[in-house]
């Protein structure tokens, strides 16, 4: 069986643009659009290949809710569900990107840094989906900028400016 890649390396304009642009916003705004984005482009994809499993869509939806101590530790756990499901998928990579972008959007309640997960991992989904997992690397990798630049520019949309609370991100990058 040949190996897939899992996610996009941090090449490309739109990331370069999304770190700044997560440290200038609050952890709201953050959990907010990394929701949005699994919710609208990542979660179809997830139910395509895994039908009937709920786990992607149950973590969003717990993912939304106001974030107290009780809720974390259930996050982490929903989210470990989904990315026990992503080791499951070695054979499908549109799902297991899927799944790990899903975990990762998610898990940015608990872990600012998470929160480009849904880029490196999301993007690269729905480039698999859209050209196949036997699609050459390079046209795989153009597809995925598209999407991170269309996701740069959804987290552009409902950014907040001068935001007084912004989460100052240390990348250590």
């Amino acid at each position: 069986m040949p190996k897939y890649r899992k996610m996009l390396m941090l090449t490309n304009p739109a990331l370069d643009a999304i770190f700044p642009l997560l440290s200038s916003q609050s952890r709201t705004t953050i959990c907010a659009w990394c929701a949005d984005c699994a919710e609208r482009d990542i979660l179809p994809i997830y139910e395509k290949y895994l039908p009937g499993d709920t786990r992607g869509r149950s973590l969003l939806a717990l993912a939304r809710e106001h974030p107290t101590k009780e809720l974390k530790a259930a996050v982490r756990q929903a989210a470990n569900s989904v990315w026990l499901t992503a080791k499951e998928q070695n054979h499908e990579p549109a799902a297991q990107t899927a799944a790990r972008a899903i975990g990762q959007a998610a898990s940015a309640i608990n872990t600012i840094t998470h929160a480009v997960g849904i880029m490196l991992y999301g993007a690269l989904s729905i480039a698999y989906d859209a050209l196949g997992k036997d699609a050459p690397w390079a046209e795989l990798e153009q597809y995925a900028a598209a999407e991170c630049e269309k996701m740069l520019a959804a987290l552009q949309a409902v950014a907040v400016a001068d935001e007084p609370n912004p989460s100052n991100i240390n990348w250590g990058c």
